[in-house]
């Protein structure tokens, strides 16, 4: 995982957790009929505490801890963003086991007030408007983080799709001829992002002028390492603004355009 942000703090490096959860229950009533016949109600999904933990380091070790201890005490509600999931929360449980001011092992708990995701799948059309929005900040926010030819290229995509959301104005309640239009633009600009994704991950693990053999010059080496992060985390980027492109597409879909 490249990317995890929490409440506007970016983490990075040593920060960024192992593993981290997601999922949860869906919450049901069974009623039992004569005969062993069950009819289930399902009451909506029940999503498990966030958990994950990591390592603060450097001198600015302590100030990101406490930053995320003061959004603990004051019970805030942010927002969190891992692995193409995008959720609100209250962090409910955050310890620091300080072993150096600059070297700072910490866990958390977070408690989800909201998913923006799965809580827009299904018969939720009435909010529309809110979850094109809130799929086209965290896609905008991601695109934006570089400068290099495959990111420009993928803030474009998305900025089109953007372009074309502004255009149509408020999608709920908007004529069909117009979400169809909008539709179009979403699909062309996922498959576009799918293609940036593709072509970067062919170059990953290449060897092309480096190799790694013993003996390869370490520059040289270094070089190709560093190319190869870039690449990695450019295609994170990559998926992650397509899964959010996506949603807006699934959601388009439950309108019939």
């Amino acid at each position: 995982m490249s990317t995890l942000i929490i409440g506007g703090i970016s983490l990075s490096e040593w920060e960024i957790p192992e593993k981290i959860n997601f999922g949860g229950k869906q919450k049901v009533v069974v009623h039992k009929l004569i005969g062993g016949t069950r009819v289930v109600d399902a009451m909506g999904p029940d999503p498990t505490d966030v958990t994950w933990s990591g390592r603060f380091r450097g001198p600015s070790a302590v100030d990101r801890a406490q930053a995320l201890d003061a959004m603990r005490a004051a019970g805030a509600e942010v927002p969190l963003f891992y692995l193409s999931t995008f959720v609100t929360v209250v962090i409910t449980d955050f310890r620091a086991d300080a072993e150096r001011p600059y070297e700072i092992p910490y866990s958390i708990t977070c408690t989800v007030v909201s998913d923006s995701i799965n809580d827009a799948l299904g018969p939720i059309v009435p909010s529309l408007d809110s979850i094109v929005s809130t799929a086209l900040n965290v896609a905008a926010a991601f695109s934006a983080s570089g400068a290099d030819a495959s990111q420009v290229s993928t803030a474009a995509a998305v900025g089109a799709v953007q372009t074309a959301v502004t255009a149509t104005g408020t999608l709920q309640g908007a004529p069909l001829p117009a979400l169809v239009s909008l539709h179009g633009v979403v699909n062309t600009q996922s498959a576009v992002l799918g293609g940036i994704a593709t072509g970067l991950d062919v170059t990953l693990g290449s060897t092309v002028g480096v190799g790694t053999p013993s003996g390869v010059n370490p520059a040289a080496m270094a070089s190709w390492l560093t190319g190869q992060m870039t690449t990695s985390q450019d295609e994170a980027i990559a998926l992650s603004s397509k899964d959010n492109i996506d949603l807006i597409g699934k959601n388009l879909t439950l309108t019939g355009a």
